[in-house]
């Protein structure tokens, strides 16, 4: 693993599936986006009480070391302290909390302020900023590393244990005092393992590509029984739920949807891809889906996720090469099917 997660807010309606808010789906909204068209809001003016965000990791991709990267809307800027990011270990203790000032920013490391360094612009009220979070744990070798816009802002050696072993969990959240939104968007967390993403997960823009037409394969059937047109039925912008959908009623049936084309600017690299969907079992407990890519002849296939009867949310794995293991490009993103692939019994 290297990226292990990223969450644009690009699907309203569709959390990552490690991902929950105190306002649930309500709290992704249009108009204050750093990339794409929607971000996550953390807060609106005339509560005394911040909302929050949870990133809560598997224990399958528990680590003793991430990088943490959030783009953040400044909600008024007053000299008042707003946490923002928050890194807890598996036992529940925060082991690094980062607050935002006017004139500074700190990191509290086991309770105690080891960071405090001005920011390096003047922070400006509904603007976004980046902000990237090192946390290595250890008894005695822990490391906390902070930067703001790319630029480091301070480093603490030391103590970064507490009762934990692993980093299990992330919150956001800040808090403002008039009726002035605050947001997140952007979210990235590397490890540092694998050959790439393994270090600081730098500048980066999340944004979403719909289908907009039929793939390589078509073997699930529509709402109405077609086959000729499924992507229509999974192309919405915010989930219509049982409207229109596309559905399989046996074993290994395979849907690729052609995406909307992308444009990037000069320079822009692509870094990864994820697939995400929101798919149930119409009658069996046991039912299992997988996302998929295709490049060509080559293709690449998540494991299977077990369905619920009501509606969730998947991911495939963040994808940093592309099928047939090349780099990725313009002309192959241009050029990919994204796919779902039935299986177990029912439906």
């Amino acid at each position: 693993m290297t990226r292990i997660f990223m969450e644009g807010f690009e699907h309203p309606g569709a959390l990552h599936p490690w991902m929950t808010h105190t306002d649930g789906v309500g709290s992704i909204v249009g108009g204050v986006a750093r990339s794409g068209s929607y971000a996550m809001q953390l807060y609106v003016g005339g509560a005394t009480t911040p909302r929050t965000a949870y990133i809560n990791l598997p224990a399958g991709v528990q680590r003793e070391e991430f990088y943490f990267r959030v783009a953040f809307r400044s909600p008024v800027v007053t000299s008042q302290n707003r946490p923002l990011l928050h890194v807890y270990s598996n036992t529940g203790q925060e082991l690094a909390r980062v607050n935002i000032y006017t004139t500074q920013i700190q990191v509290v490391v086991l309770g105690t302020s080891r960071i405090v360094s001005a920011p390096p612009v003047s922070l400006t009220n509904n603007t976004y900023y980046l902000l990237e979070l090192h946390v290595k744990m250890g008894a005695t070798e822990g490391l906390v590393e902070l930067r703001f816009g790319g630029i480091p802002l301070g480093s603490w050696a030391g103590p970064v244990q507490g009762t934990g072993t692993t980093i299990a969990r992330v919150w956001l959240n800040t808090l403002a005092s008039t009726a002035t939104t605050s947001a997140v968007d952007d979210i990235a967390i590397n490890d540092a393992d694998g050959p790439v993403n393994n270090s600081w997960c730098g500048d980066g823009h999340i944004l979403a590509l719909r289908p907009t037409g039929v793939g390589d394969a078509s073997q699930w059937a529509d709402q109405a029984g077609n086959q000729t047109a499924n992507w229509a039925a999974v192309d919405e912008v915010t989930p219509d739920n049982d409207t229109t959908y596309a559905v399989a009623h046996s074993s290994d049936l395979v849907d690729t949807y052609h995406l909307a084309n992308a444009t990037l600017a000069e320079g822009d690299v692509i870094k990864a891809v994820q697939v995400l969907a929101r798919a149930r079992t119409l009658v069996e407990q046991g039912d299992e889906l997988l996302l998929g890519t295709r490049l060509d002849s080559n293709e690449a296939w998540s494991n299977p996720a077990p369905l619920l009867l009501s509606y969730s949310s998947f991911v495939s794995g963040v994808q940093e090469k592309a099928p047939g293991n090349t780099s990725w490009n313009l002309d192959r993103l241009n050029n990919l099917h994204v796919g779902i692939k039935s299986s177990g019994d029912g439906e």
